[in-house]
């Protein structure tokens, strides 16, 4: 039985191998239409948006690159004026100046310097670019804070200048109106002094005795110069008028040569009534604190342009290894 079962395994794997051999020629030949459409081709739609990807990487780069050298020029330009204002001499303020713009170039160059030499497996190198970049960013720090305290203040003293004399203006005008409303005089000086001239006569018995009618004591005197009296306060309630038009005139010019000021840091103020409206009144801010925070912004802002160039060459150089 054994005998007879391992014939037939043989008898069948000698008809295997030759049906094979029949059949190589035809599988190794052309492979067939049918083949060719049964296989997958690739979408032609990831080439495109491969590089509109590139373009798109290509672009925020270039963006970001000139956003960190606009930020550089103007960073420049502050610590190089405020350093220049520190100089006693010609000479001195140019040597300054010089240094701010040296420090804030490197600001600018160190951190793509310390990304790069990171990459390159110098860590040592690395280390003591970041330690030069936060030694430059301290001193342009220093340069920045200076020139935003010094304008900053010079303007909202400038403006609190302008608001409290606006005030004062204001005060002055409102007391003068007033005290004109209250005056019911409305005849000319010389018009009163016509008269005057006229009602003098009518004093002459008592002219001498009360030295024309300026020492009155007596009741008879009284009754004679009340006239000229009269005149003369009726007068110089005409001069007072005459001296608060002219007055209320000079103000006006004057009021309207001012700004219209009425803060003298209206966005601070601004600021801090929405944050606390905003939250409530939980955060208790104040101008000053409104203030200081610009100030920050204004010291830190022109220190990040190396940071944005690092950003910058980053992306392009992500980009190149694509």
């Amino acid at each position: 039985m054994s005998t007879t079962t391992d014939a037939l395994s043989t008898e069948v794997d000698r008809a295997d191998n030759e049906k094979s051999q029949e059949l190589a020629p035809i599988l190794s030949g052309p492979v067939s239409s049918c083949v060719h459409l049964g296989e997958r081709r690739p979408d032609a739609r990831s080439d495109t948006g491969s590089a509109s990807g590139r373009i798109i990487r290509m672009t925020i780069s270039a963006v970001l690159a000139a956003i960190a050298l606009a930020i550089a020029w103007f960073g420049i330009r502050i610590n190089a004026w405020y350093g220049a204002t520190l100089g006693r001499t010609a000479e001195a303020s140019e040597l300054l100046s010089g240094l701010s713009v040296a420090a804030d170039v490197l600001a600018l160059l160190l951190p793509a310097v310390s990304r790069r030499l990171w990459f390159d497996r110098q860590i040592g190198a690395a280390a003591i670019a970041s330690g030069l970049w936060v030694l430059t960013v301290a001193v342009a720090l220093i340069a920045s804070v200076g020139f935003a305290s010094l304008n900053i203040a010079d303007v909202t003293a400038a403006r609190t200048k302008t608001a409290s004399d606006l005030q004062r203006l204001a005060a002055n005008l409102e007391q003068l109106r007033a005290e004109r409303l209250a005056i019911r005089e409305l005849r000319s000086v010389a018009a009163i002094d016509a008269e005057i001239q006229m009602a003098r006569p009518g004093a002459s018995a008592v002219w001498k005795a009360t030295t024309g009618c300026t020492d009155v004591t007596m009741p008879r005197s009284g009754e004679v110069c009340a006239p000229l009296l009269a005149l003369r306060q009726a007068r110089g309630e005409a001069m007072r008028r005459d001296a608060i038009d002219a007055e209320l005139r000079d103000l006006a010019v004057e009021n309207g040569r001012l700004p219209a000021v009425t803060k003298a840091d209206p966005q601070a103020d601004a600021a801090a009534q929405l944050a606390r409206w905003l939250t409530g009144g939980f955060l208790p801010i104040t101008p000053d604190d409104v203030a200081m925070a610009r100030i920050a912004g204004m010291v830190l802002l022109p220190q990040i342009g190396g940071l944005v160039m690092m950003l910058a060459m980053a992306l392009c150089r992500a980009q190149v290894r694509q």
